[in-house]
């Protein structure tokens, strides 16, 4: 197979930046020398490499439109299949995320699920606790601080899953003074942070705070 081969059942192919090129080389390789000798046959030879290489390209584009996580123009299919609304304006993450809590949702409703569609959201840990006298659930967003930035898809997706006679509750984690206090920070040092009053409330106190000869940083979530 020209710019591909077969691997352990996997189909792999070149990057875009060298598809063209590899498929070249492997055509160079699979004709006699003396035919390379040909201006002529060089630049026909040159010309179906690019051809061959935007269609390589092409079709790892393609499949990559079969995977929720990779797929982009391809996720208008994936929203009609699962029969949500067509949202082309919204970010790739978000639409993503909807797909998925909608395909996870598939089956008995008990808490994993919901767990499992509520952390397809929010990227993070969830808890979930069931209160069968109140006939009540509350959902805990423990693994990311603050408020998850699609919570409305969030919330329509988990009251068009769990059954109309139970209510549903939302919990977020803020840091708190106590939490704060963990990190042994002087005012200084929580002011070479920078954050202003509302990134200070979502600030993931369980992240390793790097110290280096400009200060304070926060790592990378």
């Amino acid at each position: 197979m020209i710019a591909g081969r077969i691997q352990e059942g996997t189909m792999k192919f070149a990057s875009n930046s060298n598809e063209v090129a590899i498929v070249r080389e492997q055509m160079r390789q699979s004709v006699p020398e003396f035919l390379l000798e040909s201006l002529l046959y060089r630049e026909l030879l040159d010309t179906e490499a690019a051809r061959l290489g935007k269609a390589a390209g092409d079709t790892a584009e393609l499949l990559r439109q079969f995977y929720v996580d990779t797929a982009t123009f391809g996720l208008d299919r994936w929203e009609r299949f699962c029969g949500i609304p067509v949202q082309p304006t919204k970010p790739l993450d978000q639409r993503r995320a909807v797909i998925k809590s909608k395909l996870r949702g598939i089956g008995t409703v008990t808490a994993d699920v919901i767990r499992s569609v509520a952390e397809s959201y929010s990227n993070g840990e969830v808890s979930v606790q069931e209160f069968a006298s109140q006939y009540k659930i509350v959902i805990t967003f423990i693994g990311k601080m603050g408020i998850p930035p699609n919570l409305e898809d969030l919330q329509a997706s988990l009251r068009a899953l769990i059954p109309a006679h139970l209510s549903i509750e939302y919990e977020y984690t803020y840091l708190s003074w106590a939490n704060l206090d963990k990190l042994l920070l002087s005012w200084n040092d929580f002011d070479d942070l920078k954050l202003t009053w509302a990134q200070t409330e979502v600030f993931d106190y369980r992240l390793p705070i790097v110290r280096s000869s400009i200060g304070l940083t926060m790592a990378e979530q």
